[in-house]
């Protein structure tokens, strides 16, 4: 239903425009993202699956803010007592392999 209420993705965009985005158009898309993401971690979650298909513009008056959309994957960090959660290298792969650092390949 929010879908409906947003425009295209990030993807979407980069293709219309001939997969081509000028300096100042990736500075603007790239502050507006690390805002999206700093919230997110400041109510202690992590998206884990960042990707410029999660990024979607606002319509009409609101077309130029960007959205960060499917939290299927988003994960609490912090514990109740504050505490970071512990790493596990037990567990499989989480997100989408073309947008993993070269770190997670190596798993």
């Amino acid at each position: 239903m929010v879908m409906d209420m947003l425009g295209p993705n990030l993807e979407d965009l980069f293709n219309i425009a001939n997969r081509k985005f000028s300096l100042k158009t990736v500075c603007m898309i790239g502050i507006q993202i690390l805002h999206r993401i700093e919230l997110l971690h400041s109510k202690h979650f992590i998206h884990r699956d960042i990707k410029p298909l999660n990024f979607c513009i606002g319509l009409g008056p609101k077309k130029e803010t960007i959205y960060m959309i499917d939290l299927g994957f988003a994960k609490k960090y912090i514990t109740k007592e504050g505490k970071h959660i512990p790493f596990s290298s037990e567990k499989g792969f989480t997100g989408t392999i073309r947008f993993a650092s070269v770190n997670s390949h190596k798993l």
